[in-house]
C-alpha cells in the first residue's frame, strides 16, 4: 500500500505476512514510541458493512484480553479505505513453520506449548471471547520457548462470513471442529477440538485428516475417528496419546470440559515425567546419615556407605542426580512418589529434614532372639553413651591428653568400643569399656556437599561456562544442533537439565584425604540456529488466491501477491506463479502470485507529461481513451501550482494504477496554460 502512516500516528515498515483477510506489517507508534504489528484488511472486505461492523466489535472484545499466551490488541481504527487493528509486536517464530522444519516436535515441546496455549484459551473463554481459527499458523514461540495466540477477533468474524457463504470454513478446514464443519455454532470445546488437532500435528508431523479437497476433510471430522498417533510416532507415551484422542472427541461433551481442564491435565504430565527425570527439589536436601539399610539390603550396598571396613565407594557414577532409596509399603507418600518414585518431598506428618524409616512390623520371637535382640540393645546405648563422651572430651581439650601415651601409629587410629560378643542365653550385665583398651576412633560420616545445576539455556557460551564454574562445575562443550528459536551460539540443550542435585567432589571424612569423586560435568549444546530445510513449491496457478494462499502457507512458504489483467482467469484467481511449480526452494521463502484483476486495464502515470504527450500515451493503448481536459489554476492547485510548467499534466481520473474496464475514458487535469 502508497500510504505508510495511518491517522498520523502508526508507521508503517516492512510486511511481515499476509493472510486471506489482511495483511501484517511491522509499525511502529509515533505516539506512545514503540513497535506494534499492524494488520490491515484487504480491500474487497471494505465495502462490506457487515462485516466491518463484526470486525470491529471482535477486535475491541479482543482487546480487553490481557494475558501473556495472548497477543495484545491496542486499537483498531480507520483512516480512509484502509481498516486496521493495532497489536503487540511479538517477536517468535510461527509453529508451523516449526513443524514443516522439524516433521515432529519433541513431546516435553509439544506439552510445554500445548499448556500455554490452553492458558490462553481459557482466559478468552473466560470473559466469553471463542478464537474459532486456532491452528500452528495462529501461534507463534518466542526466544524464551513461550506460546502466544495470535488473530483473537479477526478468526471469528472470518469464520462467520464464510460459514454463511460456503458452509466451510476455507483456509481452516484442517483444524475445523466437527460441529464447526456441520454449520453449528462454535463454542469454546471448538477452540479445545483445534488445539487437539495442534497438539496431534506437532508429536506426529501429519494432520490427522487429510483429503483431496476441503469439503472431504471436513466430512472427515464429522465422522471418521483419528488414527491412533503412535502408529505414526511410537515415541509419545500412551497417556499422552489418550489426552489428545480425548481432545479430538466428535461429541463436544466427551471432550475435557474446558480449556483449564485440559491445561491442567498437560500440567500434570508435565510435572509427573519432571520428577521422573529430576533430582530431589532444591527446598530438601537427602539426609545420608540417616539413611538407614532396608531389610533384604546389604549394609555395604547403599550409595557412599562403609562395607566390611573398606573406603568410602560410591555405587553411583559422576554426576549423579540423587534420589532416595525405595521404602516399599510407605504410607502416605506422595502422588507419583510410589514405587522408585523420587524422593527428598516431605510426607504428611512428618518434620522437613529428617527420612524416617518405614515402621517394623510388631511379630513375636523366639526368646533366644529376644534376648538377642536386647543385648544389641544395650550395646548401642553405651555406643551412644562412647560417642557422647568423645564428643565431650573433643570440646573440652581432654582428648589431646588421652593420646598423650599413643605413639604415632596408635595416634593415626580412631578409638572404639570393644566388640563385645551377642549373648547366647538371657541377657547378662555387660562389662564396661576399660581405659587398657586400644583405642580407635569410630568415623562419623557427614553429609556429603550438593550443588543446583543452574539453567543455562539461551546463554551464550561464555555466560554458560561462568555460570557453571562459579557453580563448581565443569562445563563440557557437547558440540552443536540447529534449532529455530535459540540464536545462533547461544546454548541449546544441557545434561543434567536446570535443577537437578549434583554431589560435588570433597575431602573423604575418614580424614584419610581421599576425594569422593571429580567436580560433576554438565554438557551443553550450542545453536546453529534454523536448519535449512528444502520445500517443493506447489502449483497454485489456476486456484483462487486464498485457497493458493493457504496451501502454500501449509508447505512453509510465504505469499507475496501482485495484480495483472487476465482475459481468460477469473476475478480472483492465480494467473501465474514464480517460482514454478515443482521448484526446490528453501523452507520461508517467498513464492509470488499473480492474481487476475479480469478483463481490465491499468491506469498509466501521465503526469508530468505535457498535454499532447499525454493524449498520444492514451490513443497508444488498448482499451483507455482520451476523455477530456481540466484546466487547473492556483484556486485548485494551490501551493504545487508553481511546481508544474503551464500545460502539464498534473492528475488523472481514474488515477494512476487503478485497473478500470476496458474501454474506460481518462480525464486529464491540466495545469492552465
Amino acid at each position: 500500500m502508497e500510504q505508510t502512516v495511518l491517522n498520523q500516528r502508526y508507521e508503517l515498515k516492512q510486511r511481515i505476512g499476509e493472510g486471506g483477510m489482511a495483511t501484517v506489517y511491522q509499525g511502529f507508534d509515533l505516539r506512545l514510541n514503540r513497535r506494534v504489528a499492524i494488520k490491515v484488511l484487504h480491500r474487497h472486505y471494505v465495502h462490506d458493512p457487515d462485516f466491518l461492523a463484526r470486525f470491529r466489535h471482535e477486535a475491541q472484545a479482543a482487546a480487553i484480553l490481557s494475558h501473556p499466551n495472548i497477543v495484545n490488541v491496542y486499537d483498531v481504527d480507520q483512516d480512509g479505505d484502509h481498516h486496521y487493528i493495532v497489536m503487540e509486536y511479538v517477536d517468535g517464530v510461527n509453529l508451523k513453520m516449526l513443524i514443516n522444519r522439524h516433521s515432529r516436535l519433541l513431546v516435553a515441546t509439544t506439552v510445554a506449548v500445548g499448556e500455554e496455549v490452553a492458558r490462553g484459551l481459557e482466559a478468552a473463554h473466560r470473559v466469553g471471547l471463542v478464537h474459532r481459527d486456532i491452528k500452528p499458523a495462529n501461534i507463534i514461540v518466542t526466544p524464551e520457548g513461550h506460546a502466544v495466540i495470535t488473530d483473537f477477533g479477526i478468526a471469528k468474524s472470518h469464520l462467520s462470513t464464510t460459514l454463511t457463504q460456503t458452509g466451510v470454513t476455507f483456509g481452516t478446514v484442517d483444524y475445523l471442529s466437527p460441529e464447526q464443519a456441520q454449520g453449528r455454532k462454535a463454542t469454546p470445546s471448538s477452540d479445545i477440538y483445534a488445539l487437539g488437532v495442534t497438539l496431534y500435528e506437532m508429536l506426529t508431523g501429519r494432520l490427522p485428516f487429510t483429503g483431496e479437497s476441503p469439503v472431504t476433510v471436513a466430512m472427515q471430522h464429522v465422522s471418521a475417528p483419528p488414527p491412533p498417533l503412535r502408529q505414526f510416532n511410537p515415541q509419545v507415551p500412551p497417556n499422552l496419546e489418550a489426552l489428545v484422542l480425548q481432545t479430538l472427541e466428535k461429541e463436544p461433551h466427551l471432550r475435557p470440559a474446558s480449556a483449564q481442564e485440559l491445561g491442567q491435565k498437560l500440567r500434570a504430565y508435565r510435572v509427573l515425567a519432571d520428577q521422573q527425570t529430576l533430582a530431589t527439589p532444591q527446598a530438601t536436601s537427602l539426609p545420608v546419615r540417616a539413611t538407614p539399610a532396608l531389610p533384604g539390603e546389604a549394609p555395604g550396598n547403599q550409595p557412599g556407605s562403609y562395607r566390611n571396613g573398606e573406603d568410602r565407594s560410591p555405587s553411583l557414577p559422576y554426576p549423579v542426580a540423587i534420589r532416595a532409596p525405595h521404602h516399599p509399603g510407605m504410607a502416605g507418600s506422595h502422588a507419583g512418589g510410589g514405587a522408585g518414585g523420587p524422593m527428598g518431598l516431605r510426607m504428611p506428618h512428618q518434620p522437613a529434614g529428617n527420612t524416617i524409616p518405614p515402621p517394623r512390623s510388631n511379630v513375636s520371637r523366639a526368646p533366644q532372639q529376644q534376648g538377642i535382640g536386647c543385648g544389641i540393645l544395650i550395646v548401642g546405648m553405651l555406643v551412644l553413651v562412647g560417642v557422647i563422651g568423645l564428643v565431650l572430651a573433643f570440646s573440652s581439650g581432654m582428648f589431646d591428653s588421652m593420646l598423650a601415651g599413643f605413639d604415632d601409629q596408635e595416634t593415626r587410629s580412631s578409638l572404639v568400643l570393644t566388640r563385645i560378643p551377642a549373648p547366647t542365653g538371657e541377657p547378662t550385665a555387660l562389662p564396661l569399656p576399660t581405659p587398657t583398651l586400644t583405642p580407635t576412633l569410630t568415623p562419623t560420616p557427614t553429609a556429603v556437599p550438593t550443588v543446583v545445576v543452574p539453567n543455562i539455556i539461551g546463554k551464550t557460551e561464555q555466560e554458560a561456562r561462568q555460570l557453571l564454574e562459579a557453580a563448581n562445575l565443569v562445563p563440557v562443550d557437547g558440540g552443536v544442533r540447529h534449532d529455530d528459536v535459540i540464536p545462533a551460539g547461544a546454548v541449546v540443550e544441557q545434561n543434567p537439565p536446570a535443577g537437578t542435585v549434583l554431589q560435588l567432589a570433597g575431602a573423604d571424612p575418614s580424614g584419610n584425604g581421599d576425594e569422593f569423586a571429580p567436580r560433576p560435568e554438565v554438557t551443553y549444546l550450542r545453536s546453529q540456529g534454523p536448519a535449512i530445510v528444502f520445500l517443493e513449491v506447489p502449483n497454485l496457478t489456476g486456484l483462487h488466491v486464498d485457497h493458493a494462499r493457504m496451501q502454500a502457507e501449509q508447505t512453509g512458504l510465504v505469499v507475496e501477491t501482485s495484480e495483472e489483467a487476465s482475459t481468460f482467469f477469473s476475478e480472483g484467481f492465480v494467473t501465474r506463479q514464480e517460482p514454478a511449480p515443482g521448484h526446490r526452494v528453501r523452507a520461508g521463502e517467498v513464492v509470488h502470485l499473480f492474481v487476475s484483476v479480469g478483463d481490465r486495464v491499468r491506469v498509466p502515470d501521465l503526469r508530468w507529461m505535457s498535454e499532447e504527450e499525454a493524449k498520444q500515451r492514451l490513443a497508444a493503448l488498448d482499451g483507455l481513451f482520451y476523455s477530456w481536459s481540466d484546466m487547473q489554476g492556483p484556486d485548485k492547485l494551490g501551493g504545487d501550482y508553481y511546481k508544474f510548467s503551464p500545460g502539464t499534466v498534473v492528475s488523472m481520473e481514474p488515477g494512476q494504477d487503478e485497473w478500470v474496464p476496458r474501454g474506460t475514458g481518462i480525464t486529464l487535469g491540466v495545469r492552465e496554460y
